[in-house]
This record gives structure tokens, sequence and C-alpha cells, in this order.
């Protein structure tokens, strides 16, 4: 993780004051400021049983590994958090790697809301110490099964309450039981945050997850990938190339998506670039905006 992320800090101060640290097995963290080549080493030489990391990174550096054909010894369980993968990514990484891909849907805010259990079909919801509702945008509550934006309400943290937090994630809430045979309940289909929405001409918009799921099938040589939007109506992807990637390929697949996806996108533009934009907690999200809307 990086040194500067909240997580980082956070741990650190753990680290300091508490006098039992909780953990029965060793833990490391590698930087992630070192070369993709420096951590397939060090994950060769600790030979982790579990390997955590955000979603953005795990993506990009499982693409530059295979791409690179890099010595790497899988750990049995990959589990990601903090930001969401692309299109494909856990099935790729299961696939190449034969990790078991898991991940769960926490905040530091409000403790350990969620978990994903063996048949990773959903994330049970810890609803002894959080309550979890799904809102339109104005707030009012959703039947279960729609999907809309997840609000959260701690019940357990005394220091710093908060009711109807306003998380941006869209998700939904379902009836049906987990065959796992648990009776929480599950929130399932995460689409992305509220913000990650492309916004057309004719005041039409759609959800990034609406390309994603195509988009993803075309960037087999791209490390990452982002959109940013400068006005309504204008789309520009943002890519990160591999070594040998086919850009001429990328492009020709991704203009005739957009046709067929996005018509109201009047101007469609691809710029290959050194990274994407992350956030101070060196988050990816995948659609920024540059105009209030």
């Amino acid at each position: 993780m990086s040194s500067s992320s909240f997580n980082a800090q956070m741990n650190s101060y753990w680290k300091k004051n508490l006098f039992f640290r909780g953990r029965a097995s060793e833990r490391y963290c590698l930087d992630v400021g070192l070369p993709y080549e420096k951590i397939a080493e060090e994950v060769n030489r600790i030979r982790p049983d579990i390997l955590y990391c955000f979603g953005s990174y795990s993506e990009h550096l499982v693409k530059y590994i295979e791409n690179r054909k890099l010595p790497f010894n899988p750990p049995k369980i990959w589990f990601y958090g903090s930001d969401m993968m692309s299109w494909g990514t856990r099935e790729f990484i299961e696939a190449r790697f034969g990790s078991l891909v898991y991940s769960a849907y926490n905040m530091n805010e409000m403790g350990a809301m969620s978990f994903e259990c063996e048949r990773r079909d959903g994330y049970h919801l810890n609803i002894d110490a959080c309550f979890i509702r799904i809102a339109d945008e104005e707030g009012n509550t959703l039947p279960t099964g729609e999907q809309g934006e997840v609000i959260v309400s701690n019940l357990v943290n005394t220091a710093t309450i908060l009711l109807n937090y306003r998380t941006g994630d869209r998700g939904r809430l379902t009836a049906e039981p987990c065959s796992c045979g648990r009776t929480l309940p599950l929130l399932r289909d995460f689409s992305g945050r509220v913000t990650d929405t492309i916004h057309l001409a004719e005041n039409i918009s759609i959800s990034f997850r609406q390309l994603d799921a195509r988009a993803g099938k075309l960037m087999n040589d791209v490390a990452l990938y982002q959109i940013v939007q400068d006005r309504p109506g204008h789309v520009c992807w943002s890519l990160v190339p591999l070594p040998g990637c086919r850009k001429d390929d990328v492009e020709g697949g991704l203009r005739q998506l957009m046709r067929e996806a996005a018509p109201l996108a009047d101007t469609v533009e691809i710029k290959w670039v050194p990274q994407v934009e992350l956030t101070p907690g060196q988050k990816r999200k995948f659609v920024v905006h540059r105009f209030q809307h």
C-alpha cells in the first residue's frame, strides 16, 4: 500500500498504541511505489498464502506480470478492496494464476460491514454493526431488489457516529438467500460509484459499467483504463499500454464500441498515457469529470 494512504497511517497508529497486535500470522507490507519486477520478486521470496491489494493495483500488477512473463508464485488467496477491478480481472487471475479471488465491502468509518463467503455471490452484511439501505437520488429507500445508492448507518462506533451516510456506491439488496446457508442479507451487483456516470448529449447519462463489460474484452494489452470528460458529450479514454500493445486494434475496437453503445457521445478521444489519474489515496476512479454536473 502507499505509505501516504489513510489505511497505512491508521495501521501505523494501531501498531504503536495497541498492546495486543491481533494477528497470529506474519504480515509483510510492500510499498506500491516499488517496480512491479521487485514486487514479483518479493512475493516469490515471501510466498504468502494471502495477498491483499487495491483492486486497480491488482489489475495492473497481474497484467504486467503476464505481459512480461515474469516468474511468479501466486498466493492461495488474492484479496482486494478499496476500489474495484475492471470487468474480467477476477476471472483472469483465477484462470491464469489459480488464486481464489475474494473481496470485502468495508469502510474505515464503519468497520467490518460485510464479507464474501465461499460462494462469492455477494457480500453478507454485518447487520448487527451496520445498518444498510438502498436509496434513490433523493435519499428515499428503494424496495429490495432495486439498484440505487448504498446508505449506511454505523451502530457500534460511539466515537464517530454516522447515520444515513451516503457512500456514493451503487448496488442492490436481494431477498434471495445465499446457497452457503448463512441467513445474513446479501448486497449484490455493484456497478461502481454514483460518480462513475458518463454524461452524453441531450441530458442522457449511462453507467460506466454499461461500457466496462464490453470494453474489458478489448483490454488484454492495456494495463489500466479510465474515462475523462471535459463536458457532456465528450468521452476521452485514457489508456495505459502494456509493452507490445496493439494500439490500432484497441482503438478500432473502442471506437466501434462507442458507436454502438454510446452514439450520443459527440466527441470520442483515445489517449495513451503513462498512468491514469489516481486519488490522493492511490485509488482509481473509472470516470473523471472536469465540469460541474
